[in-house]
């Protein structure tokens, strides 16, 4: 059975029967939502002094906060993803004649709407994780203490000690504003041996504690450490954050994660097997899950193992309900029911059984049983093999009306754990949570450097602006373009041929304002000759200075160019990040306003 619907337009963008429409119509939304956004830019932005206007309309926007006050949550996050997404040189006229634009469009809008969905399941999560960490004491549901607890907390706190101490040094080694040396506590280190449900953040958790102590001088309770911050805007009196500081600060903090997962992991391995399913088999693809014939398939060991580090159970909510709506032919009604809930369904801990029977029947209720079992971080941290976890807490407690949807864990066949890890990944996918949460709930975002630490699904859109802007405005090819004045039979040496000190100096002198200011004069004042371009320089140095003194920044033509190129590429740099950031922001507030 497949799930249609032709529902009439609506005000809500992130309309759970989305989920359910036919391409058609998800091509007409996109087209409604898109024109509505081009009528906004043009309204909004005057371009017509600039090259490059899709880079002059953001950086408009960017510098007039206020202009977005019209729009949506929902709508920011189209238009932020449109002008970080090629094809660049297409906007903001969106010609809908134009079957490119269109598929852009769609593709983008079923981005967000594909983003939405597995940011509602992790913002449920993290809502559970923080209702337990309120509590002075989360409950234990392995039913066993280290026989030495208290020589157990103190070891891990003093190795917790040692790397804090280490991710101090090396933020005063940056010359970065320390306030003071972090700690553990042991209100910390009592969270690896109480409820499993709090392991996805747990790294998280430490490392935020550091990050907090370390740059703000500030201890917060710990369902406190996990709350989504909306980063000031661009004009705000207190967004001063310094885009090298950031990158400084964001990275050492990400090292300072790995550090703590391996440490939290090797106490916990002490005491519990952890078992996940594998990130990737290596089976040809003529492999059927079913039969391997005289291949042999891939053993227990091999389907599950630990991969990541605390890894997060993520469901494919949109698959499961499907497949669920399908198997047990569900109405319309209950199947957008279902999809709209299914979140909800899976997490949240009083789920009200008797009122699902009520709704789905018994069979599909069974069947969600089953999924809430897989979808609770917990089932993966036990002293068993997963196919006996799998037995114990997910057979065994199914009706025999839902076993049909499920893989019997009694099949005799040396296939069962290839099968079974099919079947588990199919709906569910393991991810690091604690990055998530470190992007979204530090008190920072990092404003320079390379995509490994933004969110899923701001890495690809980055990337891509990135690549492309660089490229335009560093590139060997466009040069002569650029800077007509230096001759064609002039060598202009490179961004990397440049001292570190100067290239370190001048990346400090950036902020997200003095970024857009920058490329906005470039934009509308292009360098006609030597003379300007110097200019250019001197007036962005004199309004922001360089931090200490690095002798003559530049001797020659060659130089100065590379300098200009090098601020270029900063200033690209840290727009896309700060954009990624509003992006990321527009994101929280659409789930506060739907949850």
């Amino acid at each position: 059975m497949t799930v249609m619907s032709n529902k009439l337009f609506t005000d809500d963008f992130f309309d759970p029967s989305y989920a359910f429409l036919s391409d058609k119509i998800i091509k007409m939304h996109a087209k409604r939502h898109m024109q509505s956004l081009e009528n906004f830019v043009e309204n909004s932005c005057n371009s017509s002094r600039a090259s490059h206007q899709f880079l002059y309309t953001l950086l408009s926007i960017l510098d007039n906060p206020t202009r977005l006050e019209e729009l949506g949550p929902d709508k920011k996050q189209l238009l932020y993803m449109k002008l970080l997404s090629p094809p660049f040189d297409q906007f903001p006229s969106i010609v809908y004649s134009k079957k490119d634009n269109a598929a852009e469009d769609i593709k983008i809008f079923k981005k967000n709407l594909k983003a939405y969905r597995s940011d509602e399941y992790i913002y449920r999560a993290l809502n559970i994780v923080r209702q337990l960490l309120e509590r002075s004491d989360p409950s234990r549901e392995w039913g066993y203490e280290p026989d030495n607890q208290p020589e157990f907390i103190s070891k891990l706190r003093d190795e917790v000690d040692k790397i804090y101490l280490k991710f101090y040094t090396d933020l005063r080694d940056t010359e970065f504003p320390v306030k003071r040396l972090p700690t553990c506590s042991d209100t910390l280190c009592k969270m690896v041996i109480m409820d499993s449900r709090i392991y996805p953040v747990l790294p998280a958790l430490f490392t935020l504690s550091a990050v907090y102590q370390a740059a703000l001088d500030k201890s917060p309770g710990k369902a406190a450490l996990l709350e989504f911050i909306i980063q000031p805007s661009l004009t705000d009196s207190c967004f001063t954050d310094n885009a090298y500081k950031t990158k400084v600060l964001s990275k050492l903090a990400y090292r300072l994660l790995n550090k703590i997962e391996n440490t939290l992991i090797d106490n916990l391995n002490k005491y519990n097997t952890v078992v996940f399913p594998s990130k990737h088999i290596n089976c040809p693809p003529s492999i059927s899950a079913l039969k391997f014939d005289d291949q042999q398939p891939p053993s227990e060991k091999v389907c599950f193992n630990q991969h990541i580090n605390f890894a997060f159970p993520l469901c494919k909510t949109q698959c499961l309900a499907t497949d669920i709506a399908t198997a047990c032919s569900l109405t319309m009604e209950q199947a957008l029911e279902l999809n709209t809930h299914i979140s909800e369904h899976l997490l949240d801990k009083s789920y009200n059984e008797k009122h699902l029977r009520e709704i789905y029947g018994d069979q599909v209720t069974e069947i969600i049983k089953g999924f809430r079992t897989l979808a609770n971080p917990g089932t993966y941290y036990k002293q068993d093999s997963f196919i006996n976890i799998y037995k114990t807490c997910v057979w065994g407690k199914l009706s025999a009306s839902a076993k049909f949807f499920f893989v019997d864990p009694y099949d005799n066949s040396n296939n069962l754990p290839f099968n079974l890890y099919q079947f588990i990944r199919k709906y569910f996918t393991y991810v690091s949570l604690s990055r998530y949460v470190l992007y979204y709930s530090a008190p920072f975002r990092p404003l320079y450097g390379s995509s490994k630490m933004l969110p899923p699904g701001c890495k690809g859109i980055f990337r891509d602006f990135k690549t492309y802007s660089e490229c335009y405005f560093t590139d060997t090819d466009v040069q002569p373009q650029l800077f007509p004045f230096a001759g064609t039979n002039t060598y202009l040496i490179g961004v990397k041929e440049l001292r570190p000190s100067i290239r370190t100096e001048l990346i400090r002198t950036f902020t997200p304002y003095s970024a857009v200011h920058f490329l906005m004069r470039h934009l509308e004042h292009p360098l006609k000759n030597k003379s300007a371009l110097q200019q250019c320089i001197n007036e962005y140095l004199k309004k922001y200075p360089l931090s200490k003194d690095i002798g003559m920044l530049f001797r020659d033509t060659n130089e100065m160019i590379a300098v200009y190129q090098l601020m270029l590429k900063a200033a690209l740099n840290i727009i896309a990040h700060y954009t990624v950031s509003l992006l990321a922001d527009a994101r929280i507030q659409t789930l506060q306003n739907h949850l």
